[in-house]
């Protein structure tokens, strides 16, 4: 979240176009992801699973919602289907500086795998 806030800021400020960045959680969805856990972790997890989670149908409808939405979900959170508020960490001073840090961070490493890839921002 903390990244993608900084990215669609910085590509915003770059003046080389307009991409409407959200970040988004899909939900706890019952898929195939986590087949070959071993026991009995895999036991606990598809009980869980059964009991708890959404289809991937269900699931999906986030992505839908955040590949489809205006700019009123640009920056921001989707989790179910909604705009959510940002967990509390985010939202003061203290969680600027901890977004920043990140952020820079996330930069060097992608600097690392490709020299200059930053400077497409």
């Amino acid at each position: 979240i903390m990244i993608v806030r900084r990215l669609a800021a910085e590509v915003d400020a770059s003046g080389k176009g307009r991409v409407i960045m959200s970040s988004l959680n899909p939900g706890f969805a019952k898929t195939h992801l986590f087949r070959n856990l071993a026991w009995p972790l895999g036991h606990v997890f598809n009980f869980l699973s059964s009991w708890a989670a959404r289809t991937p149908e269900m699931a999906s409808r986030t992505l839908v919602h955040a590949a489809t939405a205006g700019d009123e979900t640009h920056e921001r959170y989707l989790s179910s289907g909604d705009i959510r508020i940002e967990p509390g960490v985010m939202l003061d001073e203290e969680g600027k500086e901890l977004s920043d840090k990140i952020y820079d961070e996330f930069m060097d490493v992608l600097e690392g795998i490709e020299q200059g890839v930053t400077q497409n921002i």
